[in-house]
């Protein structure tokens, strides 16, 4: 198969119709987990906790976006930089008194000039809309070409 991308509202409303007629979604998960996880959803409340070992993630609305590339971009990075703060803080919290290490995903830093981060669209398949950069205004170019692309109807940039 080819990677690509999926309107989530096309499908989900035809998955909805056919549960509605007694059909179930059976694979690859009940309809409501597999919207999450295509979706992306679950990665941005997962990542504040250190145990889980997930990277950091914010959500971008497409709005912000599409109003201002720079300031999204820059909102984005200033929330990275305060949830690595906060969940440095609370990881502290929690391995500290008990001798253990923080996990790797908890000490990463946004500190560089040009950060590494990784840039993506919910409902992409096989990683097609997921990009690594580095820097803020690689950022903002990520964001445009992800939103421009023809047919793209998501709401928001991970």
């Amino acid at each position: 198969t080819t990677a690509g991308y999926v309107e989530e509202a096309p499908l989900f409303d035809l998955v909805k119709r056919m549960e509605g007629c007694g059909i179930p979604t059976r694979y690859p998960h009940p309809a409501t987990l597999w919207r999450t996880l295509c979706s992306k959803d679950w990665v941005p409340c997962m990542s504040i906790m250190p145990k889980y070992h997930v990277p950091l993630t914010t959500r971008v609305p497409a709005s912000h976006i599409l109003t201002d590339p720079e300031k999204a971009a820059r909102h984005a990075m200033s929330a990275l930089r305060t949830l690595q703060h906060q969940r440095t803080q609370e990881a502290n919290l929690l391995y500290a008194p008990v001798g253990e290490h923080l996990p790797r995903s908890a000490d990463w830093s946004l500190s560089d000039d040009k950060p590494e981060c990784v840039v993506k669209l919910g409902f992409s398949y096989e990683g097609s809309d997921v990009r690594m950069v580095e820097g803020e205004s690689a950022v903002v170019e990520v964001f445009k070409q992800m939103l421009r692309q023809p047919g793209y109807m998501s709401d928001s940039v991970y």
